[in-house]
């Protein structure tokens, strides 16, 4: 998984929940930040994101805007979370708007459930 194909599918749901209305304009800079913040909680707040295929500790790093086909640490598993998460942060930074307020919610409970539930 790339930073680049987070950026992909992110885009994707924010263009099909902006259908009818107004499209979520986000750079990919923005994008990249709320990769790496979302990659930041994941790691810092749920052990699991941390032990790779292997039952090793993966060590945390930043998701590169400059090189956005870079694979992620992140395992492969955790990806909808991930996107989830970029999406709730893209529909938060347009709150003014009460559609978008909720479209963050629901995307950012969909990422909290996923580690609530296990999956």
């Amino acid at each position: 998984m790339t930073g680049s194909e987070i950026e992909e599918k992110a885009r994707h749901i924010l263009q099909d929940e902006a259908a009818g209305g107004e499209a979520e304009v986000v750079s990919s800079e923005e994008i990249f930040s709320y990769i790496n913040d979302g990659l930041a909680e994941m790691y810092a707040n749920f052990p699991a994101v941390r032990i790779g295929n292997t039952g090793a500790v993966t060590p945390y790093a930043d998701a590169d805007v400059y090189n956005p086909t870079a694979v992620l640490w992140l395992d492969d598993f955790f990806r909808t979370p991930l996107i989830n998460y970029v999406v709730s942060r893209a529909f938060s930074a347009d709150a003014h708007d009460a559609r978008d307020r909720d479209r963050a919610k629901d995307f950012r409970d969909a990422f909290d459930k996923f580690f609530v539930a296990g999956a």
